[in-house]
């Protein structure tokens, strides 16, 4: 988002043409190192259409992991097994986009208890097309979904289509079936599509320029 990281995210299958910020000798040396898992590659792309890393570490992003999930085409006990194992050569995903949305309670980003009042009841009015809710910080209670004390994310809601514009209406329609007392989450989704059209135009990155 504009003011806050992760509000919504766009995932896809990484094209063979694709500019990426790693290097032959990055994935050499993680090679020689035997590291398998994810790495979560934070970076802005500037004017001159080079990476500025903002960060880098070995994890899964959020929210990114959880529409790389929900566009797995394989068993996803399989593959983490196999991440964990090492046996892993690959990631199949489905040529589709997902959008996830972060929808979350007042007062989020910010964790203030004389303001985040957990307990909330948490409904979810209708089914979803197309649409995975990873559930948060919430529990249940007395028969009931509940805000849970700690942050406030309520859940993280990921859509997938062939289309990105159609990824983000099923999300967004989604987000607007839970229903909780200071529900709210990013809604100009056109500024993230026109970001990553702007990206898939970039064409392949040459090393050494």
């Amino acid at each position: 988002g504009p003011n806050t990281g992760c509000m919504s995210t766009i995932t896809w299958p990484l094209a063979e043409n694709s500019m990426t910020p790693w290097t032959s000798g990055m994935l050499t040396r993680l090679k020689e190192l035997n590291y398998s898992g994810p790495l979560d590659m934070a970076f802005k792309v500037g004017n001159d259409h080079r990476f500025y890393f903002l960060e880098f570490t070995p994890r899964a992003g959020i929210n990114a992991v959880f529409g790389l999930f929900d566009l797995l085409d394989e068993d996803l006990g399989q593959f983490l097994g196999d991440v964990e194992s090492g046996r892993a050569k690959g990631m199949a995903l489905r040529n589709q986009n997902a959008f996830i949305l972060t929808v979350s309670a007042y007062p989020y980003p910010y964790e203030l208890e004389k303001v985040y009042v957990p307990g909330m009841e948490v409904r979810v009015e209708g089914a979803p097309k197309d649409t995975t809710i990873w559930w948060d910080n919430v529990k249940m209670e007395k028969g009931k979904m509940v805000t849970a004390a700690g942050y406030p994310i309520v859940a993280y809601v990921s859509s997938w289509s062939e289309s990105m514009l159609q990824a983000t209406r099923l999300a967004h329609n989604a987000a607007e079936m839970l229903s909780f007392s200071g529900k709210q989450y990013r809604i100009d989704h056109e500024e993230p599509l026109e970001q990553v059209k702007l990206f898939r135009t970039l064409g392949v990155k040459k090393e050494g320029r």
